[in-house]
């Protein structure tokens, strides 16, 4: 049977919390970004939402605007985790809803449709069901349904 030393052992430890240390940061990120997404929304400010919804790619995952529009990318070329992932379909949906609403309903949808990609990928990957993503995938395609 292998064995770590005390310094490997530490050292997994140490990567672990740091792991967790930055999802948590992430989701807050996150959490703030949609709080004044909605709080636009909320104001009719359909343009100023969706800015914020772009400008997020990069203050939260530090990832060009341009950069969202390939899974393949995202997934083996910047190795985005599963978290830094859910982040882009959260705020992919976040953009398609303010889309809507400025009658760009094409753009909408594709938007709509990658995060429902992003969103699968994570389901065929990740050995962890989520309820909270399930019902955020159910809202996109009764959107996408509203809109065909």
């Amino acid at each position: 049977m292998c064995s770590f030393s005390p310094e490997t052992k530490y050292l997994f430890k140490s990567r672990q919390v740091i792991r967790k240390d930055y999802m948590l940061k992430l989701l807050q990120q996150l959490d703030e970004a949609m709080s004044k997404i909605q709080g636009k929304r909320e104001k009719n400010d359909y343009e100023e939402a969706l800015k914020i919804a772009r400008e997020s790619y990069q203050q939260i995952l530090k990832l060009e605007y341009q950069e969202m529009g390939d899974l393949h990318n995202l997934v083996n070329e910047k190795k985005l985790e599963f978290g830094e992932l859910n982040v882009i379909a959260e705020l992919l949906t976040e953009e398609a809803d303010s889309l809507v609403q400025l009658d760009q309903k094409v753009t909408a949808m594709q938007k709509y449709n990658l995060a429902i990609d992003i969103f699968d990928y994570l389901n065929e990957v990740e050995k962890v069901f989520s309820f909270e993503r399930e019902a955020r995938m159910a809202y996109i395609l009764k959107q996408l349904k509203k809109l065909e």
